[in-house]
């Protein structure tokens, strides 16, 4: 993918909530970086996974609320 040529991200998951229609909201802890190192982000977001019969279908990047995980 071409966004790798730029920068650097690593991702780190902190905590998994279970959630109706088969989803799971997983908070992680994002730090992106620019090839140089510079930090670019330094934030907690969810992730929110949709599953069907045991495979994922569709992950979208979401706010957390203050509280944590209740996006």
């Amino acid at each position: 993918m071409e966004q790798w040529s730029e920068i650097n991200a690593h991702v780190e998951p902190i905590a998994f909530s279970p959630k109706e229609g088969g989803q799971v909201l997983v908070e992680v802890h994002q730090v992106v970086r620019a090839l140089a190192g510079t930090v670019l982000a330094d934030e907690h977001v969810g992730q929110r996974f949709t599953f069907k019969d045991g495979l994922i279908q569709s992950m979208k990047v979401c706010l957390l609320s203050s509280s944590g995980l209740s996006a």
